[in-house]
């Protein structure tokens, strides 16, 4: 095939727009082509299809397009990734960076007894545009931090953007409590954990009340917060877990001020030994305060010296969740447990009677239809070194009514919070 020389000399020399290029190419080879406008129809574009005879006669080099995700698609798929992957993803590329901002600060971690900690600070000071992206933030304040500036950019946290707030203190002797509760962001806040000993006076204690929109509020007491002066009841609040180093009279005046809300309570009462007088004002308060609840737990390290929460079903009758500690219990309880009672658990100890045959019992009227529990967990002290014979008869008669049970050592009950 002769082309005219102009159209070859186009094609030898380099053209700066390359789009212009073919279409004057175009121009001359339609001329010569019988068959153009089934070209057309199979190419669709002329631009592409003289990109494609160019590259075919060794003219110009084509190469393949780039590929590219839509922003949206590639949040949703980074989204899913773990935290270090994240780390990595940021360095592909500015776009690939831009998106993972919003999944890489979605949960914010501070930890001052790591290296990186004024890193964060200083990096959450300085850029305002990250702030917003927050929902999820954890603070540990080690033993060592002394002062204030590692966590000074909380104050600059927006409202209405976190909804999930965990601090753990270490410090024994410095009160960040103080100046965090000054932050406004807790004013959006739905969950709320202060673990160690970042409460310590009872100004603490009422600002967890005062959020006023949080749904579920954990806490740890380790220092004995005798008196109250004023609890806020807020509006959305239906979960209370309180963890403390010793039964105090604060947990009476608690329930009072927000149990008629509650569906969901955990008490763990520390490893002092109650009376009978208080055991007796704990009971009475659950059944006048806390009688809607759904989900209950109350148990401690300490023994009591007598049981005291066998008639719990009766003064609490909407219960469906129960976990009962050692020794809280003892046979009577398998008789007053509310008829919609779906998962019972409950701690034993080697030193203490279990009610094995009482619970066998119950069991078998669980498969009688008499009561809708389908699940029952025992978590046991000493079950490495004690024969448990007869908790593994206990297992297949719960198999036979379609009950899951479960049998685990008392040190995984640490986790009831999580349940």
């Amino acid at each position: 095939m002769n082309l005219p020389r102009r159209a070859v000399s186009w094609m030898i020399f380099p053209f700066q727009d390359l789009e212009w290029s073919l279409v004057r190419i175009r121009d001359v080879l339609l001329p010569i082509l019988p068959n153009a406008t089934l070209l057309v129809q199979g190419w669709l574009l002329w631009p592409m299809f003289m990109r494609r005879i160019l590259s075919a006669w060794g003219i110009i080099k084509v190469t393949p397009p780039k590929p590219h995700l839509n922003a949206d698609v590639l949040h949703c798929i980074l989204r899913e990734l773990p935290m270090q992957d994240l780390h990595a993803t940021v360095l592909v590329c500015r776009q690939w960076a831009w998106v993972t901002q919003t999944s890489l600060y979605s949960s914010v971690s501070l930890d001052t007894t790591l290296k990186n900690a004024p890193l964060l600070a200083r990096t959450m000071s300085t850029c305002p545009h990250l702030r917003p992206l927050v929902r999820s933030l954890t603070v540990m304040i080690g033993a060592d931090t002394r002062d204030t500036t590692l966590v000074d950019w909380l104050h600059l946290l927006p409202e209405h953007t976190i909804c999930e707030f965990k601090v753990k203190q270490i410090a024994c002797q410095e009160d960040f409590a103080s100046f965090i509760f000054q932050s406004p962001f807790l004013r959006s806040v739905r969950r709320f954990q202060g673990e160690g000993v970042f409460l310590r006076k009872s100004e603490h204690l009422e600002s967890c009340f005062m959020l006023p929109h949080v749904r579920g509020i954990s806490l740890f007491l380790s220092h004995r917060i005798y008196e109250i002066h004023t609890i806020s009841t807020p509006p959305t609040l239906t979960r209370l877990s309180l963890i403390l180093y010793e039964y105090l009279p604060t947990t009476i005046r608690l329930l009072s001020a927000v149990g008629c809300q509650l569906e969901h309570l955990d008490l763990d009462m520390g490893n002092r030994i109650m009376g009978e007088d208080e055991t007796g004002e704990l009971l009475h308060a659950l059944e006048k305060y806390a009688h809607r609840l759904r989900h209950l737990t109350l148990r401690g390290l300490a023994i009591p010296e007598a049981p005291y929460l066998d008639p719990i079903g009766r003064h609490i009758p909407s219960l469906e969740y129960l976990h009962l500690g050692i020794g809280t219990f003892e046979s009577t309880l398998f008789d007053n447990l509310p008829p919609n009672l779906r998962t019972l658990r409950l701690e034993g100890d080697y030193r203490v009677d279990f009610p094995l045959d009482e619970l066998e019992d119950f069991i078998l009227r669980v498969g009688r239809g008499e009561s809708q529990c389908r699940s029952i967990t025992i978590f046991f002290v000493g079950i490495h070194f004690c024969d448990m014979s007869s908790y593994n008869d206990l297992s297949e008669v719960c198999h036979r009514c379609g009950v899951d049970f479960q049998l685990q050592d008392w040190l995984r009950a640490s986790q009831w919070w999580d349940h």
